[in-house]
């Protein structure tokens, strides 16, 4: 289970590294510093121009100060300077909204202007996270699509509501992508949604 699950991270991991090698020498590549396989890649790229993001000051794009408003989303300081609250619910959303300001820097967008622009008008995508109000309940829409990763995001998400809410429901489809050992997959995620402060699971 762990190894299939491993193996096909590499595997992304790799095949999204394949873009690198097109990468000018006076390029920029911008890296997740808190992820072994994004920082591994560091080494097989030709430009010196690396920026990486992450949870710890040593990044060059890092968060701190990071809570949970329960509906407002969340509130996180950026590089011990911004004070930034976004519609986003999850540590996943936190890590794209970092590697998204470190490409806008990149362009030569001022980081003042980034900042505004995304907590004045940032939404998430429908199906990748978002928050919906219907009647007295609110729904997180991550229906885009249901892999190990992805269900494991959407549970954490709406543990982050469990302070401000009477109930919290977790409507689960079939997950796809999980490997060659779809049961065993499927155990492990019942294991780990069964240790979560989740009231109902749909």
């Amino acid at each position: 289970g762990l190894l299939s699950y491993l193996g096909s991270m590499i595997d992304i991991a790799l095949q999204k590294s394949e873009v690198l090698k097109y990468l000018a020498s006076n390029g920029v590549a911008i890296l997740n510093k808190d992820d072994e396989l994004s920082s591994s890649i560091e080494k097989y790229i030709k430009t010196k121009n690396i920026t990486k993001f992450g949870l710890s000051n040593s990044a060059d794009y890092f968060a701190t100060d990071i809570q949970h408003l329960g509906i407002e989303g969340m509130r996180l300081t950026l590089n011990n300077k911004f004070q930034v609250t976004l519609p986003i619910y999850s540590i996943s959303d936190v890590y794209n909204f970092l590697a998204a300001t470190a490409a806008l820097v990149a362009l030569d967008i001022p980081i003042e202007s980034i900042v505004d622009t995304f907590q004045e008008q940032f939404q998430l995508p429908n199906g990748r996270g978002k928050l919906h109000k219907l009647n007295n309940f609110f729904v997180i829409d991550e229906s885009y699509n249901a892999t190990p990763r992805s269900v494991a995001k959407a549970a954490r998400a709406i543990v982050g509501f469990k302070p401000t809410t009477n109930k919290l429901i977790y409507i689960i489809g079939d997950m796809i992508e999980s490997g060659p050992n779809v049961e065993e997959e499927h155990l492990h995620m019942g294991y780990f949604i069964s240790a979560l402060p989740i009231d109902c699971l749909i």
